[in-house]
């Protein structure tokens, strides 16, 4: 019930915000001054998620605190948010007060709500390339990335489609993706075999899960963390139509209505549930060998396991296997890239939005994306922190957390086959609609879904 309530008044939040800015005076777009007035004193905020993870808060903290000694006349603010949907939700909320933060992180899908009012986002493709203040600039007090440091594929991701082009609003800050974490014991003990590129079919996980309540009605195989994730990539790996870059919205259509009544089907035979439909996180069952299967982000990895740091203790010790999620095609895998991003706000004052800047692009440095990296299983954005001796170190470390660990491989080894659905303006929406009809499709072992109708009215939801 409280999400439901959630959602509706994030719903209602964005349409309040999208009637409420037409006819409203717009920020001129920002330009960026010839130089940066160091004779001021800037007073900025940084809106971040952290999981409510001290350990996070602690290197959000530290690295204000460096930030500041470079440039003693800005000071930063940080405001904390525990969750992705929490710190959405206050950014619509203040845009109508004009009280937004100056740098926030934030998912590309949500930067394109904010874009309603066009120039509230700095886009950042002019930005990036100056000489001076841009990635790497000469006139920057610290060593800043420079834009071939990047990850090429993690770029592109904070691309926004506004006003009919694909602007470059977004820079990747941590990436992540959805692994699939296997009780390797019980599958030896099983004389099941593992995969030779330790890649399973669905066909296959499926197989197992049928073995595994035969021998345990009790148990739950399979649980699934993010339900718009599976959606989405389950259509992916299937080719079937989601949206377009153009921001055509194609998800209801017969392969997909065929691929939701399938999985009601494998749920009503007892071999998943979904996260959101029991309020069992993967770990809670996984960890004490009550599932054999736990689909989760690689940032919660430091949660999944027996011995797991943060995670639910485990009644028996097994061998955890870290692995790429399921795939209809193994020879051909597919995986959504995931993680924060960074946005900069734009404000009246052009000097202000240049201080910001600067603390974004400082977020950016190694010392920082290597020690933000090593709370959970997220890869760093910059070939030059992964490849670092400090980073490199610690993944290769006995004393760093072995599911952690393999999470974190399983990110930086994805990169070549990983995908990200389209950002623009209504797409945010579009993903909690069909995480919603993965709800609706699992939520009762007796009762015949109207597949027709649920797919109605998540388009109804979506403004259609």
């Amino acid at each position: 019930m409280k999400k439901k309530l959630f959602i509706l008044s994030l719903f209602c939040l964005i349409l309040i915000f999208a009637t409420g800015c037409h006819g409203k005076k717009f920020i001129s777009n920002f330009e960026l001054p010839d130089s940066f007035d160091t004779t001021r004193t800037y007073d900025i905020s940084f809106w971040a998620k952290n999981d409510s993870n001290p350990t996070q808060r602690q290197i959000f903290n530290q690295a204000i605190e460096d930030f500041n000694e470079i440039y003693p006349n800005i000071n930063v603010e940080i405001q904390h948010f525990s969750s992705y949907p929490e710190l959405y939700a206050a950014i619509l909320q203040n845009i109508g007060t004009g009280t937004t933060p100056n740098v926030a992180i934030a998912y590309p899908d949500h930067v394109a709500s904010y874009l309603e009012n066009p120039s509230l986002v700095v886009r950042l493709n002019e930005l990036m390339v100056d000489s001076k203040y841009g990635l790497g600039g000469q006139a920057i007090a610290f060593k800043s990335p420079k834009a071939s440091d990047f990850i090429e594929k993690y770029l592109d991701e904070g691309l926004v489609r506004a006003d009919g082009t694909s602007y470059m609003y977004t820079l990747p800050f941590m990436r992540s993706t959805e692994c699939l974490y296997v009780n390797k014991t019980w599958l030896l003990e099983h004389h099941i075999e593992i995969p030779q590129n330790n890649i399973f079919s669905w066909n296959q996980i499926w197989d197992i899960c049928r073995l595994a309540i035969q021998e345990d009605p009790d148990m739950i195989p399979l649980i699934y963390q993010s339900s718009d994730n599976f959606f989405i990539e389950l259509a992916y790996q299937q080719g079937n139509n989601f949206t377009t870059v153009s921001g055509d919205v194609l998800f209801s259509n017969y392969d997909n209505k065929k691929m939701i009544q399938n999985l009601n089907a494998l749920y009503k035979e007892n071999l998943f549930v979904m996260k959101a439909n029991t309020g069992i996180y993967p770990g809670d069952r996984f960890n004490k060998g009550q599932c054999i299967f736990g689909i989760d982000s690689t940032a919660g990895s430091t949660w999944m396991g027996p011995n797991s740091p943060l995670g639910a203790a485990g009644l028996d010790d097994f061998e955890v296997m870290v692995t790429t999620i399921p795939q209809e095609n193994v020879e051909e895998p597919m995986v959504l890239s995931q993680g924060p991003s960074l946005c900069l706000f734009n404000k009246e004052d052009a000097q202000e939005v240049l201080a910001s800047w600067l603390f974004l692009q400082y977020l950016l440095t190694d010392q920082v994306q290597i020690d933000f990296a090593k709370t959970e299983g997220y890869s760093p954005a910059t070939n030059t922190a992964i490849q670092s001796t400090d980073f490199q170190n610690f993944l290769n470390s006995e004393t760093t957390y072995s599911v952690q660990r393999d999470a974190i491989q399983a990110v930086i080894d994805s990169t070549s086959y990983s995908f990200t659905t389209p950002a623009f303006l209504g797409s945010a929406l579009v993903r909690d609609e069909v995480g919603k009809i993965i709800n609706k499709a699992t939520q009762s072992k007796t009762n015949i879904i109207d597949i027709n109708l649920i797919f109605q009215q998540a388009l109804v939801n979506c403004g259609f």
